[in-house]
C-alpha cells in the first residue's frame, strides 16, 4: 500500500500543479490505495502505509470524513512514525478540521522530538529515517497552516542533519518538498533584498565577478528566517583521498594490462545485446 501512496501522491500533487496526467492513469492509480484503505486491518501499532493512503485520497475528496475522524480519535497514538501522524493531520486539513489537524500535527512533533537518538533499524517498511520524518513533518505543516510545529526549529533541525552526509533518496525528496513549501508559504512574506520586497521564491544565483556589489537581506517578517548559503565550483587545490566506510587502494606497477570487452544487455530480453573489442592499457610511471 505504501508504494502505491507514493506513486498516487506524485501524480495526484502533478496534477495540482497543471501537468497533464491521463485521467485513466490517474483513476486507476487511486483505485489502488481506495481498494487497499477499505479492506485495511485494523492495528494496534504501525498504519504508516494507511495514513499515506489517506492523505492522498483526502487531497482528491475521495475518503469520507468520518473515517479520517475516527483514525484521529480513537486511532491517532496508534500510528508509530511522526510523517504517519503528520499525513492524517494532512488528511483532516484537506477537509477542514482544523481542530484534529492540529491534534495529529502536535503528535507528530511529539514523536519528533522523542526521535533524538541513533536509529536502531536499518531498514524500514516506509522506506524511512527520522531525517526523512522530520522533513516531510514540516512539508505537511507548512502545506497545512498549522502551528502546532515549530516550523522555524524544525526547519534548523533538518538543515543541521544535511551536513557531512548524504542523502537517501526519501529524505532528498521530502527535503525538496519542505523547501517549496517554505518558499510558497504566504506567511514568509516580508525580505526586502537591497530594499526592495521580495518577490516569488527568494532564491539568488550570484556569480563570483569583479565588481560584484553585496546583496542585503532584511527580515521583516517579525519572526525567525533560516537563510542558506550554498557555494559551489571548481577547487584550487587537488581533493585529498578519503571517504566513509571505504577505501580505493592503487595497488597496479608499471606495465600493459588486459581490458575486458564492455557489454550490456536487456534484463528482461536477454537475447538484445551489445558488446565493445577488448583492448590493452598501458601504466607508466
Amino acid at each position: 500500500m505504501w508504494l502505491d501512496a507514493y506513486v498516487t501522491d506524485f501524480l495526484s500533487r502533478a496534477r495540482s500543479k497543471g501537468f497533464v496526467v491521463p485521467d485513466t492513469t490517474f483513476r486507476q492509480a487511486m483505485d489502488n490505495p481506495r481498494n487497499q484503505v477499505n479492506y485495511s486491518a485494523d492495528f494496534d501499532v504501525g498504519g504508516e502505509a494507511l495514513a499515506y493512503a489517506l492523505m492522498v485520497l483526502a487531497r482528491e475528496g475521495a475518503v469520507a470524513i468520518a473515517d479520517l475522524r475516527y483514525y484521529a480519535d480513537v486511532k491517532g497514538q496508534a500510528f508509530s512514525t511522526s510523517l504517519a501522524a503528520a499525513q492524517l493531520g494532512s488528511a483532516l486539513a484537506f477537509y477542514g478540521d482544523p481542530t484534529r489537524a492540529d491534534a495529529m500535527f502536535a503528535l507528530a512533533a511529539r514523536k519528533l522530538a522523542e526521535a533524538t537518538g541513533a536509529e536502531t533499524r536499518l531498514w524500514r517498511s516506509d522506506y524511512g529515517s527520522a531525517r526523512r520524518d522530520a522533513a516531510g513533518v514540516l512539508t505537511l505543516a507548512v502545506e497545512a497552516g498549522s502551528k502546532a510545529v515549530d516550523q522555524v526549529a524544525l526547519a534548523e533541525r533538518i538543515a543541521g542533519q544535511q551536513k557531512g552526509r548524504t542523502r537517501s533518496t526519501q529524505e532528498a525528496m521530502w527535503s525538496l518538498l519542505a523547501a517549496n513549501a517554505l518558499i510558497e508559504d504566504p506567511n514568509m512574506q516580508g525580505m526586502t533584498v537591497n530594499g526592495t520586497p521580495a518577490t516569488g521564491p527568494l532564491v539568488r544565483v550570484l556569480q563570483d565577478e569583479v565588481g560584484l556589489q553585496p546583496s542585503e537581506i532584511r527580515n521583516r517578517t517579525g519572526q525567525g528566517q533560516t537563510d542558506t548559503l550554498t557555494t559551489f565550483g571548481v577547487p584550487t587545490e587537488p581533493e585529498t583521498a578519503g571517504g566513509n566506510g571505504y577505501a580505493i587502494e592503487r595497488a597496479i606497477s608499471p606495465g600493459t594490462y588486459h581490458q575486458p570487452a564492455a557489454s550490456v544487455d536487456d534484463m528482461y530480453r536477454p537475447q538484445f545485446c551489445a558488446r565493445t573489442e577488448p583492448g590493452r592499457v598501458p601504466v607508466k610511471e
